[in-house]
């Protein structure tokens, strides 16, 4: 009976641990899919973090275009644009900056956002400055043709005039010879 016992006490332990390992097995197991769920949520993040700043980056090269043609006009109305370019350089400047910054931490990739948004923010009020100044100039330029239009009509009516007066200045003469 001892031996009886004692297999029934080691069955038992058998059991005791066996229960153990399953619930220690089970535990592992659903903190490893709680761990997976947090780094496929956390991928998911960056993923979109990503997406965000591409779109992003595009946005901000397309304003780049629109601004360089921008600039372009208004070099043909006002002949220069060296401010502009040198605002545009930095901003190429800035652009290639965070583009060499990589991507891997969450942190960094909202850092690269924010400055995005910033150089597109200077990017769109330089636009808006520049189409201004193109509006002004080309009022300017409408206003002085039309100065000009009125000053040679106003030339051509004092030709007129002065042909007029001098016609009437020798008529008197043609006459006071016929008399004589």
């Amino acid at each position: 009976m001892n031996s009886r016992k004692v297999q029934t006490v080691i069955i038992i332990l058998l059991l005791l641990a066996l229960l153990g390992v399953g619930y220690w097995g089970f535990n592992n197991n659903q903190q490893k899919g709680q761990l997976q769920q947090q780094n496929t949520s956390l991928n998911t993040q960056v993923g979109e973090l990503e997406s965000f700043r591409d779109d992003l980056q595009r946005n901000v090269d397309s304003l780049q275009q629109a601004f360089a043609q921008l600039a372009q006009e208004n070099e043909s109305l006002q002949g220069s644009v060296d401010d502009a370019r040198k605002q545009i350089a930095q901003k190429e400047a800035a652009l290639r900056k965070i583009s060499k910054q990589s991507a891997a931490e969450s942190k960094n990739l909202k850092a690269q956002i924010e400055e995005l948004l910033a150089v597109k923010l200077q990017l769109e009020s330089s636009i808006y400055a520049l189409q201004s100044e193109n509006d002004s100039l080309k009022s300017l330029t409408g206003q002085l043709t039309a100065d000009l239009a009125t000053a040679k009509s106003e030339n051509e009516a004092l030709n007129t005039l002065n042909s007029t007066i001098q016609d009437e200045m020798k008529k008197p003469r043609q006459a006071h010879h016929g008399q004589l």
